[in-house]
């Protein structure tokens, strides 16, 4: 079996929720206005409710005064709706699924502290990723979960090796061992299928190997790497460098990461980790 089979055998399962899929296609279709957004993303009220939540925060709104799926268009954008659409409903998705080799709350967690800490590399390197790569970091490690569903015999097996096996075992090179391919390879079929943008694709395809990216999206890769290896720490409030996946030196030189920015990083991350949950209901 491979990345792709594996993908397609779990599509029932790993499959976006029809409101999400719509609003894929209509974000890559100018003519879309955002009356026909609110009017689509309103059939699933518990995502539009927990949509405008997110907008009204300190992450994305201005004005804190966005009351309809309408205007957190005008005010946040198309692409921003979009994106959030995507990560509540794949948290929706996946969090159904009974997964009983994981927590599925440690899961969640580690995203958000990627998703966080991108956002805040983002902000100093190019506003104008700082969206998407949040929305990466939140989707980072989908495969993951695929793997689970999928093949959770061989994944309990990758699972035990990195964590009880030698100790420069990452968890991609033991998935690789036991199943062929690891979780980034999966977790790019998943977005090809969801038809994400190539973006995202290649955060979560490349977040361990960031040379691989394209030349579009190097700096985006790059901040995502970064953020991912900071979450661990931030996870287990540490500031030791040597206790998170290696940072490749040219992706922290794109994402404009210094080491002594890490103390307030963690700091400030685990401050806002409780807010975040609360907004993504976790």
């Amino acid at each position: 079996m491979d990345a792709r089979t594996l993908v397609r055998e779990t599509s029932g399962l790993a499959s976006l929720p029809e409101v999400a899929a719509r609003v894929i296609g209509m974000a890559e279709d100018p003519r879309t206005t955002a009356a026909q957004f609110g009017t689509v993303i309103g059939r699933d009220p518990n995502l539009a409710g927990r949509l405008l939540k997110i907008a009204n925060s300190s992450y994305y709104s201005r004005s804190g005064n966005i009351d309809t799926i309408a205007r957190a268009v005008t005010v946040i954008g198309t692409r921003q709706v979009r994106d959030l659409t995507l990560g509540i409903s794949a948290i929706r998705t996946f969090s159904g699924i009974p997964i009983g080799v994981v927590s599925m709350e440690d899961f969640w967690v580690h995203s958000l502290y990627c998703a966080m800490l991108a956002r805040r590399l983002a902000a100093e390197v190019d506003p104008k990723l700082e969206d998407a790569v949040f929305v990466a970091g939140l989707l980072h490690d989908i495969g993951r979960l695929v793997h689970l569903i999928g093949l959770p015999e061989e994944s309990r097996q990758a699972l035990w090796m990195a964590t009880e096996g030698a100790d420069d075992i990452t968890d991609d090179v033991a998935e690789r061992a036991v199943l062929g391919f690891d979780h980034t390879d999966v977790g790019s079929e998943l977005a090809s299928q969801w038809r994400l943008p190539e973006v995202l694709r290649e955060c979560i395809a490349f977040h361990h190997a960031p040379e691989r990216a394209s030349p579009a999206n190097a700096t985006a890769v790059a901040i995502v790497h970064v953020a991912n290896a900071l979450a661990y720490l931030a996870e287990t409030d540490s500031t030791d460098l040597t206790a998170a996946p290696a940072i490749s030196p040219r992706a922290a030189s794109l994402a404009r990461f210094d080491a002594r920015q890490l103390g307030d990083l963690v700091e400030e991350s685990r401050t806002e980790i409780g807010e975040l949950r609360r907004l993504f209901g976790l």
